[in-house]
């Protein structure tokens, strides 16, 4: 189990920058009173490549939750991972909460492919069952959620896949 009370909170690392994570199982819970958290990396920017990873923990924080990736940007390849943990914000604001990963941002390609999640996601806004928010021509591809979506109060920006997408690409994606 990890418990932080700063950012960046990770099953696997905290912080990653131009890092291969790959065949990594994550069993405990991630629990942080703070933003970007992630079953396996709480905060990746610049080549990272989080692939075949699996979370079974249920993964809290307030801002950037993300059942494997918290938040990424410019150059993240998020490929064949499953998450089947809870992802939680306790934010209540503006959260970015997703069962693969909350945000992925930046201005240059990241992908999100042949991932599953089977984890119910739980926010208020931009709540998405494989990512919270999908920005500036970032790719989501062959993804599969079978988890539960659930937001509080009068949310915002909800869906079963995205919870907002903005130039964003995504392709051949399902849910149940």
């Amino acid at each position: 189990k990890v418990t932080a009370t700063s950012s960046y909170a990770g099953g696997i690392v905290g912080r990653a920058y131009y890092a291969y994570l790959r065949y990594n199982d994550n069993f405990g819970d991630v629990i942080s009173s703070s933003n970007y958290v992630g079953g396996i990396i709480g905060y990746a920017q610049q080549y990272v490549y989080p692939q075949y990873n699996t979370n079974a923990g249920d993964v809290k924080g307030t801002t950037y939750v993300g059942g494997i990736v918290g938040y990424g940007a410019n150059y993240i390849y998020t490929d064949y991972c499953v998450n089947s943990g809870d992802v939680t914000s306790t934010n209540g604001g503006t959260d970015y909460v997703g069962g693969i990963v909350g945000s992925q941002n930046g201005s240059s390609d990241c992908y999100i492919r042949y991932c599953m999640n089977a984890g119910q996601v739980e926010g208020y806004n931009y709540v998405g069952g494989i990512a919270g928010y999908n920005y500036y021509g970032n790719y989501i591809q062959y993804c599969l959620n079978v988890g539960n979506t659930k937001w509080f109060n009068a949310s915002t920006y909800v869906g079963a896949i995205l919870g907002y997408c903005s130039s964003g690409v995504p392709t051949e994606c399902y849910w149940d």
